[in-house]
């Protein structure tokens, strides 16, 4: 038989239970462990731990536990703590794509509004999410602890506010793309990046007639969609958006 002692720190002990918050647990198990599966046994996906340390050392989800180590788990707003180890996992990644499970189609809404490449399909299962986070090298995102638990899901991120303005936050906090932000630049309804029109252009005459002709009369640019033919323009949703983003963005 062989006990640990492990400890979570930060926001991750807002996902155990309340008797383990602020405190040393005990594990006792036989055989070989490792410990991934040790962390994921109190339902903490590995997406959302960056530091490992036993007896004060840095380690990875690789390590097998000995009889008497002592565990600390913490996230990544531990960054700064600990400035001279390499999170496991790492702030922004070099793709910024985004994949959201059914649950989450107005984050994927309003990171669509923001000009990120976010995939979206109510039809998929959770096997097929992780399989097109992994395929398509996606940032999986979900309310799912179970589902970041995959092994094929290549990233991802456990959201944990229930309100869409909230979790938008959550998402550009936790990998740092302020910077990568261009909004109006991607169609909301299929994903496609949208094409600039204006009223001289040629490309104008083929949407002229889905126009409104009140808003003819009042816009000279627009955006159209190449997957959906969804057309866009700087209406009062637009302007509803912008404030929505400033606040998200303060």
């Amino acid at each position: 038989m062989r006990e640990i002692r492990i400890r979570f720190f930060g926001d991750l002990e807002d996902l155990v239970l309340p008797h383990l918050r602020g405190r040393t647990a005990l594990a006792s198990f036989n055989g070989r462990r490792s410990i991934k599966d040790l962390v994921e046994s109190y339902r903490i996906p590995n997406t959302e731990i960056a530091f490992l340390r036993v007896h004060g050392k840095f380690v990875d989800f690789s390590r097998i536990l000995e009889d008497g180590d002592d565990v600390s788990v913490y996230p990544l707003s531990f960054r700064q703590e600990f400035k001279q180890a390499r999170p496991l996992t790492m702030a922004k990644p070099e793709i910024i794509a985004f994949v959201c499970d059914v649950h989450l189609w107005k984050l994927a809404r309003y990171l669509r509004f923001l000009g990120f490449d976010t995939a979206f399909d109510k039809t998929l299962d959770d096997p097929e999410l992780a399989l097109q986070s992994h395929d398509e090298k996606r940032i999986l995102l979900t309310r799912d602890r179970k589902l970041l638990m995959r092994n094929l899901v290549w990233r991802g991120q456990l959201i944990r506010s229930m309100k869409s303005e909230e979790q938008v936050s959550e998402v550009i906090q936790r990998f740092e793309i302020q910077s990568d932000i261009r909004p109006f630049t991607r169609c909301a309804l299929c994903n496609q990046s949208l094409v600039p029109v204006q009223k001289n252009d040629l490309k104008y005459r083929e949407i002229e007639d889905r126009i409104p002709a009140g808003i003819k009369s009042r816009h000279d640019h627009y955006s159209t969609c190449p997957g959906c033919a969804a057309i866009y323009w700087q209406g009062t949703h637009f302007k509803r958006l912008q404030t929505t983003f400033k606040n998200i963005l303060k």
